[in-house]
Formats: structure tokens, C-alpha cells, sequence
């Protein structure tokens, strides 16, 4: 089972994934996706969305003045399954391949 943290993870990666090449705001991300039974708050999709940025599956077109995402190719295999799978982002899953 998923921890919150993965499933929002998951979430901005695979709506980045849809707009592959075009930049995305968080507030886009949670209009363009459903999350199973529950909502995805802003202040989820930023924080996750910074902790992606980090680990260099996600970029910031607009450092220093908000959030502006784009997908990299790091974070599309792994939200692709084409690499090996990332405890930060599949949890447990990762441990267990």
C-alpha cells in the first residue's frame, strides 16, 4: 500500500507525463487529475512538487518566482516503469522488485 506522499507523487508525475513538453502549474495538476476518492490539495501538490525538483524528476521553469513544471527524462521512466523503480516514488513497490 501506498503512503499519501507516493500516491501525490505519482499524481504530478503522471499528469506531467500527459503534457510532456508543456509547462505546468500546481493548481493544473490537481484540475487535471483525480485521485482515487480523495482530492489533492495545493499545498500537497507544491510540497511534493519541490521534493520532486529535488530528486531531478521534475524541473522549474520559474525558479524564484513560483512553480512553473516540466517532466524530465528521469521522471518519466520512472513513472513509465522504464527504470529501475524509485522508493520515493513507488514506496514499498520498489522494495519489493
Amino acid at each position: 500500500m501506498y503512503e499519501r506522499h507516493h500516491i501525490v507523487r505519482q499524481c504530478i508525475l503522471e499528469v506531467l507525463k500527459y503534457y510532456k513538453h508543456v509547462p505546468v502549474a500546481p493548481a493544473s495538476i490537481i484540475d487535471n487529475y483525480m485521485a482515487e476518492n480523495e482530492a489533492i490539495s495545493i499545498d500537497e501538490t507544491i510540497a511534493q512538487a519541490s521534493e520532486l525538483i529535488t530528486t531531478g524528476m521534475v524541473e522549474n521553469l520559474k525558479p524564484g518566482r513560483g512553480l512553473l513544471l516540466r517532466i524530465t527524462d528521469k521522471g518519466l521512466r520512472q513513472i513509465n516503469c522504464e527504470a529501475a523503480l524509485d522508493e520515493f516514488i513507488w514506496g514499498d513497490r520498489a522494495l519489493a522488485k
